[in-house]
């Protein structure tokens, strides 16, 4: 769970692993290749038409991660198309790879606010204003 954003990032709920997961199981197994993506607010507007079920963005975004660390659905993938079921090896490699670089970037940013708290308020006991 992510600090300030408690509200979308909670671990699921029952009712979320129970009723909207095999939901989302069952119609990712029907969107094989980039032709059948789907985009997150589809999603979400197709568990609400089709099922009653209201939920966000982030929430799916959440069950997702949920149905890929759990390995309930193999290689969604997800482009500017959508979330979708890749069975091409060279696209997987290029979405492992992407994936890798974004971690790389966000590791790459921690530890250079890591770098700055500490210049900031260890290393400086008279820390600075920005003006």
């Amino acid at each position: 769970m992510l600090k300030n954003w408690e509200k979308q990032t909670h671990e699921l709920t029952d009712e979320e692993k129970l009723k909207i997961v095999p939901i989302l199981v069952s119609g990712f197994k029907k969107c094989v290749g980039k032709t059948f993506a789907y985009t997150n607010y589809k999603i979400k507007m197709s568990l609400y038409n089709n099922h009653g079920i209201k939920t966000s963005e982030p929430r799916i975004r959440k069950m997702i991660q949920y149905i890929r660390t759990h390995d309930l659905v193999d290689c969604i993938v997800a482009s500017g198309k959508g979330y979708y079921i890749s069975q091409d090896r060279q696209e997987i490699e290029s979405y492992i790879e992407s994936l890798q670089k974004r971690c790389n970037s966000i590791e790459e940013t921690l530890d250079s606010v890591k770098r700055q708290f500490r210049r900031r308020f260890i290393d400086n006991n008279d820390p600075q204003t920005l003006f």
